[in-house]
């Protein structure tokens, strides 16, 4: 039951409406008017909630220039189908916009122009090569996907949503690693940062970020002795695409610190191209003269020339941060002061003391609010006014399982491959057929859509959903402690189901898989590095111009003369490739849905092997007569076709260790030996 509030004009249609009520049918007559306006009877702070979602909704509709957002249950919710703006929407509030409304600075709020000509790549025009439904194509009307839907992305995740980051107490992540894989999982926060990890140097970074590669871990833990035992620790878990680096960190007794930079070049808009994060725990009992460590040490790291974000575990319940006041002298209170920073949290984060805190000397955090809590600390949530950095570029994921394989061989089989290769070369012949191959998949295999929780059960996500309702309404009530342990334990129940499953199923791999997820230390490679200058490299181009600096400096040249360069030979002496051993090659692939640099799986190529004979014939007998070589990918493909052909003709010895190891098409025949291939 949802109580409602109706406002009624007057005393007329209040009586008429509260008759209908108490009468017998019980269904009051409908309004003669729209003057009377009827809404759920809210509580002040739920009242708070749904009037800042709604004026969060509106803005966003109002930049993208049509309805996509909506507010159910104090939540903002994005709609699958938008709809278009009905006349004078947010006439009134437009006026009032100001330029701290906007979701980061330098942003317009206009949609984002069309690519120009000049980013799009050099392919063969995709009407000549598109595939086309003739009679004898079966098309299924499941596997049509509108252009117009599919270009429409979800706000939370779209490029102008802004970056979230989630803050948390954990009072030691090795027990609570289940709930942070569940909240990396949710595709919600690129920043996480943890106080009170309780980790040590024999703890992985896997506690951190197992299975996720995506994000890099910096992590300041506590040095423990006889006086001072376990806990306090500090971690920071942000996505590669901020290109985040670690700065410094700082230990004194029972004080953590560590500070890392994330840099926006992805964003030539923003006025600044950094923002610096300080992760912090103070202990309760920790002596002043640790904080005055602290505090001189942050020092050295602030600057007005980029944001500085300050948050952690301080432990001052005595101060007043809505006056800045406080019964005894406090030196935080002082720092704070003189560096013009604000405080941000404004609910308290354990019981009734404000422990955890928020400092920021920019005007760039909006949203704040209370989240699911992972100790006796509510964690906190909040935006930063900078947009999204965009996502990177990778295959499309194809649901294979789903694929029209009768409509995919008809499009091979049918076209006129002789015709559309006579006049090309081998790599406009293979960039031919890989862009025609990829379209018709386009068009006859679904795409698999990821959603947030994927890997989780729906009654989990629906617990979830709960608790996040709860601790936004009434962070601190009991209703609230009680749903939060209820996921908890369902969160914990579901990860000892899974290891029994996985250990029942006699699977050595998956077994080795998921030991490998939870005990190494993923290998990710620092998305950005300081040079000897102290410049930041951040693309590849930077970061390979100072490895070649590097490494010209460290190596001296040989005083002997330099080896004579072979001379350039365009023509292979080896005979052609027939018929029968492309066909051959292709009936031993594995089918698998493996990732290859030409996005085409060999589950393709085993599936549809006798279309794809003619072309690939062509394509192979074109690079005997040609040494062309333009690009990495195809040189490795060119190459295994050479090493291929000559196994096929016994000129070389059946040693595969030259075979490259990222060919699209031999690289599942590495294992196999190659006199079992062929007849």
């Amino acid at each position: 039951t949802r109580p409602l509030k109706i406002s009624c004009p007057d005393k007329t249609t209040r009586d008429a409406l509260l008759s209908g009520i108490r009468g017998k049918p019980g269904r009051p007559s409908p309004f003669k008017d729209s003057l009377a306006f009827i809404r759920k009877d809210l509580t002040p702070t739920q009242l708070s909630l749904e009037k800042e979602a709604r004026a969060e909704a509106m803005r966003r509709n109002l930049e993208a220039r049509m309805i996509v957002c909506g507010v159910r249950d104090f939540t903002l919710i994005n709609y699958r189908t938008p709809r278009p703006l009905p006349p004078r929407y947010g006439l009134s509030r437009t006026s009032k916009t100001s330029s701290a409304d906007l979701p980061y600075p330098g942003h317009s709020g206009t949609p984002s122009s069309a690519p120009s000509a000049a980013s799009i790549p050099s392919t063969p025009d995709p009407a000549a090569i598109a595939p086309s439904r003739t009679d004898h194509v079966t098309t299924s009307h499941s596997l049509v996907r509108s252009t117009h839907n599919r270009s429409i992305l979800s706000t939370r995740h779209s490029r102008n949503s802004p970056v979230s980051v989630f803050y948390a107490n954990a009072r030691s992540i090795r027990c609570k690693s289940p709930q942070l894989s569940f909240l990396i999982a949710s595709h919600e926060y690129r920043i996480i940062c943890i106080s009170e990890t309780w980790l040590d140097n024999s703890d992985s970074d896997s506690l951190l970020v197992g299975g996720f590669p995506d994000f890099l871990p910096f992590r300041c833990d506590r040095v423990t002795s006889a006086d001072y035992g376990r806990g306090g620790g500090v971690a920071c878990l942000v996505h590669n695409s901020l290109n985040p680096i670690l700065i410094s960190t700082f230990s004194s007794p029972l004080v953590e610190s560590c500070v890392v930079d994330i840099h926006l070049d992805y964003s030539p808009s923003l006025p600044y191209r950094k923002i610096r994060f300080f992760t912090i725990y103070r202990s309760p009992s920790a002596p002043n003269d640790s904080l005055i460590q602290l505090l001189l040490n942050l020092e050295t790291h602030i600057s007005v020339d980029f944001p500085c974000i300050l948050i952690g575990d301080f432990n001052f319940p005595n101060v007043d941060w809505a006056s800045l006041s406080s019964p005894n002298q406090n030196d935080l209170l002082d720092f704070v002061s003189d560096h013009h920073f604000n405080q941000f949290v404004s609910f308290p984060s354990r019981l009734n003391s404000y422990l955890d805190l928020l400092f920021c000397n920019e005007n760039i955090i909006c949203n704040v609010s209370p989240a699911t809590a992972l100790s006796d600390h509510l964690s906190v949530t909040f935006d930063l006014r900078i947009p999204r950095p965009p996502q990177n570029v990778c295959a499309p994921s194809r649901n294979y399982r789903l694929a029209d394989w009768i409509s995919i061989n008809d499009c091979i089989h049918f076209h006129d491959w002789t015709h559309a290769l006579s006049n090309r070369d081998t790599h406009q012949s293979y960039t031919y057929f890989v862009a025609f191959l990829n379209n018709v998949l386009d068009t006859f295999v679904p795409l698999s859509k990821p959603s947030p929780f994927s890997r989780y059960p729906r009654t989990l996500k629906i617990i979830y959903g709960k608790c996040k309702t709860l601790t936004r309404v009434a962070p601190n009530s009991r209703a609230c402690a009680i749903m939060t342990q209820r996921f908890n334990s369902a969160l914990n129940r579901f990860h000892c189901s899974l290891e029994n499953r996985i250990v029942m199923s006699s699977n050595p791999k998956l077994f080795y898989n998921y030991c490998k997820e939870k005990l190494s230390t993923p290998k990710t490679t620092p998305s950005g590095i300081v040079d000897s200058d102290g410049s930041v490299l951040t693309s590849n181009d930077q970061k390979c111009v100072a490895f070649e600096k590097f490494f010209s400096s460290v190596f001296s040249p040989p005083q002997s003369s330099p080896l004579p360069l072979p001379s350039p030979s365009f023509i292979f002496d080896l005979p052609s490739i027939s018929y029968v051993d492309v066909i051959c090659a292709l009936s031993k692939l594995a089918p698998k849905v493996n990732v290859t640099p030409d996005t085409i799986p060999s589950i393709v190529l085993s599936r549809c092997r006798l279309s794809v004979v003619s072309p690939l014939l062509t394509i192979f007998n074109k690079s005997l007569l040609t040494s062309q070589l333009m690009t990495l990918e195809r040189r490795r493909f060119i190459i295994d076709i050479l090493f291929l052909h000559s196994i096929i003709h016994s000129r070389y010895s059946l040693d595969i260790s030259s075979l490259l190891t990222r060919a699209p098409l031999t690289r599942p025949l590495k294992p196999c030996p190659f006199g079992m291939l062929f007849p």
